[in-house]
Formats: structure tokens, sequence, C-alpha cells
């Protein structure tokens, strides 16, 4: 909006930019007009599988807002593979650190909504997550060592329920008075989960919104180690560029390392995507060795996907 000397600022409705202008010295007009506002603002984001192109994310953070009108909503993704929990939990687990302290995620890959599958508010070291006991948090309980007791024979990527780490705080959410009503069999990302969120954004305590649980579910991703002169992992991930994302940790491999993957060997380990011609190996910014090639898809070269065995020899 353009005013006689500039652009108009609105501020709860009214026109402050003009005066402000005016008036530059002085910020008591502002102060006047933001003296009723919350001190802190609560974020909230959201990460979906929903796409862009239908109404279920503007549907979420309208009911969000109808809540607490004065939340920050932040969308971090709604490409999410659809369905792909493993996806989910990946996005999840690389943007959740990078958030400040009291930050809510909303978190919905849901292929079990509607059925009897929990609905959860997850407190951990300052965040909370709202989402579906399906294994979005499976890198973060990853993280926390809870994946070194699942029996060694279990399937990659079976979910299978591990016990909630010590410093977590794990709600099953059952009190349907912080819910929308009437509820979708089909909808709880906006129905339960997005106004349970915005509840405690507004200062709702997780304990009045459920029951506590000592069980999560978690996908079987297990962190590897060295065997002798080798280590296995697994493809967990091929990122929009069609690299491969390994569960080998960076930190235990050295530069010279041999990495083997889909018949393809790979000497050492090379500093940037740009460092070398064909297939490279690298420490990736997730925190994981990936395999990549410069300017092109290493997973679409390889024919490689997610599970197949990605080897380290030193």
């Amino acid at each position: 909006m353009q005013g006689p000397v500039g652009p108009i600022w609105m501020v709860q409705g009214k026109a402050v930019g003009r005066v402000l202008q005016r008036a530059q010295p002085s910020c008591s007009v502002l102060k006047d007009l933001m003296r009723d506002r919350p001190m802190t603002v609560s974020t909230i984001t959201f990460t979906t599988d929903f796409g862009y192109a239908d109404p279920y994310v503007g549907a979420m953070k309208g009911v969000a807002l109808g809540i607490n009108p004065d939340a920050l909503l932040v969308d971090v993704s709604h490409a999410v593979e659809p369905l792909d929990v493993v996806h989910g939990a990946f996005v999840l687990a690389n943007f959740a650190p990078f958030f400040p302290t009291g930050t809510i995620h909303v978190v919905v890959v849901d292929p079990g909504v509607g059925t009897k599958r929990r609905a959860l508010a997850v407190q951990t070291e300052g965040q909370v997550f709202v989402l579906p006991d399906n294994g979005l948090l499976t890198f973060l309980l990853r993280d926390a060592g809870v994946l070194s007791r699942i029996a060694a024979e279990t399937p990659f990527l079976d979910p299978v329920e591990v016990d909630v780490p010590d410093s977590w705080r794990v709600i099953q959410l059952t009190k349907e008075a912080f819910w929308r009503k009437p509820v979708s069999p089909t909808f709880h990302g906006r129905d339960i989960f997005t106004p349970v969120a915005a509840h405690i954004s507004n200062g709702v305590g997780l304990a009045e919104l459920g029951e506590p649980i000592d069980r999560i579910v978690c996908l079987n991703i297990p962190v590897p180690g060295w065997d002798g002169d080798t280590i296995e992992g697994r493809i967990v991930r091929v990122d929009h560029f069609g690299n491969l994302v390994s569960t080998i940790p960076n930190a235990l491999v050295p530069p010279d390392v041999q990495v083997l993957v889909a018949g393809a060997i790979i000497h050492g380990l090379a500093p940037t995507f740009q460092a070398g011609v064909g297939l490279l190996a690298l420490k990736g910014s997730s925190g994981y060795v990936e395999i990549a090639i410069s300017g092109g898809s290493a997973a679409g070269a390889l024919g490689a996907k997610v599970g197949d065995v990605v080897r380290a020899a030193r």
C-alpha cells in the first residue's frame, strides 16, 4: 500500500508507516501499537507429504492460526515422497536441530491415518514433535542410541517398538478436547496434530493432552561399525539430485577409504562434488557418506535405490 510519503505499513490493522517516516526519532507509536503483542512468539513448523497443489496445507495452517493467531508458521517441506516414512524421518532429522528451543514440529507422513496407530506429542531436548507413531522419529532415536537394542536379525527398515529415551517425554494423544471436531478419519493432520500443536504453543502442558507411554515405533536403520577392515551400511535416501545417502557416519571413514556400491568401486573421498569426473564418494552435509556424480545422478547411473548395500574398506 502506497502513501504520499512512501509505503504504509500495517500493524494490527492500522496504517503506521507514514507516521513512522515523519517521526523517525521516536518509536513510541510503534510501541503503543505493539504493546498488546506477546513478547515471545511460538514457532510451529509443518512437514508433510501433501504436496503444494491441494488445500491440505492451507487447512492445517488455518486451524493453527484459529487457535493461536500469534504463532509463527514455518513450512519446511510438503514434498516428502507420498507415504514414505523413511524420507519423512530423514527430512525431520536434518532440519529440526537447527530450530531454536521451544519449536513445535508438526510432521505428517501418515499411511496409517484412521487406523489404530497412535497419535503422539513427543518432547525431546527442548523441542516438541506432534506426529503419528510410525517411525518418523527414527533418526533422532538412532542418535539417542536406542537402535543398538534392536535384534540383529530384524530386517532393514522394519518397524519395531523401542524404549523411549530417558530424556524424552512421549504422550499418546487421547484428550479430544484439544482436537478439531468432527475428526476426519483421513485428515488427522488438520484435526488432531495441528490443533494439538497450536494448543501447546498457547501454553497447554503435554500432560493435559493424553497419557504417557514408554514405547515408541522406530524403523530398523542400524548404526554400522567396522568389522575388521570393512564397514557395511545401506542407502537410506536418494536425494533430489540423485545422490545416494548411506547410513555410514562421516566420522568413521578415513580419506583414503574405498567405497563399494552397486558393483562400482570408488577410491578415496572427494572434498566436493566438483572434485573429479565420474562417481564420487564424499562426506555429506547430513553427517553420512554419500555417493554422487558431478553434474549427474548417481542413482540413475548405478540403478541404486534405498536399501542397497554400501561398503567401505580400508
